[in-house]
């Protein structure tokens, strides 16, 4: 019987865990040292085992993958499969990777793709994103008895849609902007701050550790209003709703499926209540 979700921890290496400080307390300094894990199971069976902590960065990663996958998976469930969904965590050349991997690998044969940069801290992407969704098919080619295929191949022609937050920093508002400019899809979600500004990083010559991002290059739309310090607001705004998020739903994502799909799908056969 292993350690699983509804067990109760109890010590570590022999330690009670203290009320004060909690786990954290017990864990700090045992990262990828082998430790002795004590915890009750929910019928009350009292069991050890031996683990080896993760570091704080190594646990944000896999929360992060397993808050994309549920996400992931509910617009599958939602849309029926028709759908496909990525989430861009940082503007940078890895996130830009696993996203074209997921496109045209998984949702290679998806009807529309709900884009996420909710709580992306930025970088410098927004550029590729916008040539990336804003493909349009110019031909379309099948071998005999084959699948139809279009070119563009790599880049993605058919709907879409961004979900954006108030987290949404830096170049994760300048890119909801260009899409909306361009008019590629619907913004849907919250306001994102204009966050969006090309900035140098000095490292501090009296401070150590320390870098200043200092702002250098402001960015323009074509009506010449400048991005930083502009709200960029949502077609279909949607408020966060932290009651719904404990209970695993996800509002902001519902509402971008139904945008694309014109509502939520219904299984074949069934009828609308």
């Amino acid at each position: 019987m292993r350690l699983s979700p509804g067990d109760v921890i109890t010590a570590i290496d022999g330690e009670a865990v203290p009320e004060a400080g909690g786990l954290r307390r017990l864990l700090r300094g045992t990262r990828d040292r082998r430790i002795e894990v004590a915890f009750v199971k929910p019928d009350g069976t009292a069991l050890r085992e031996r683990r080896v902590p993760v570091s704080l960065e190594r646990e944000r990663d896999l929360a992060f993958e397993r808050w994309r996958r549920q996400r992931r998976d509910a617009v599958a469930a939602r849309s029926c499969g028709r759908l496909g969904y990525v989430h861009v965590r940082a503007m940078n050349a890895a996130s830009y990777r696993t996203t074209f991997a997921d496109i045209f690998g998984r949702f290679g044969r998806a009807e529309g793709l709900v884009v996420d940069v909710r709580f992306n801290g930025g970088g410098n992407l927004h550029n590729q994103l916008l040539t990336l969704l804003s493909g349009r098919p110019y031909l379309t080619f099948a071998p005999r008895s084959g699948p139809v295929q279009s070119d563009p191949r790599d880049r993605w022609i058919r709907a879409s849609a961004v979900l954006m937050n108030g987290a949404s920093y830096s170049d994760a508002s300048i890119f909801p902007q260009g899409y909306h400019d361009l008019g590629i899809g619907p913004l849907v979600g919250e306001p994102a701050a204009g966050t969006g500004t090309f900035v140098w990083w000095v490292p501090s010559q009296i401070v150590p550790r320390l870098t200043y991002g200092l702002p250098q290059v402001p960015l323009h739309r074509t009506d010449g209003t400048r991005l930083e310090n502009t709200d960029v607001l949502p077609d279909l705004a949607v408020p966060a709703d932290p009651a719904a998020w404990a209970e695993g739903r996800d509002p902001q994502l519902d509402a971008a499926v139904d945008r694309l799909l014109g509502g939520a799908c219904r299984p074949e056969g069934a009828s609308p209540r």
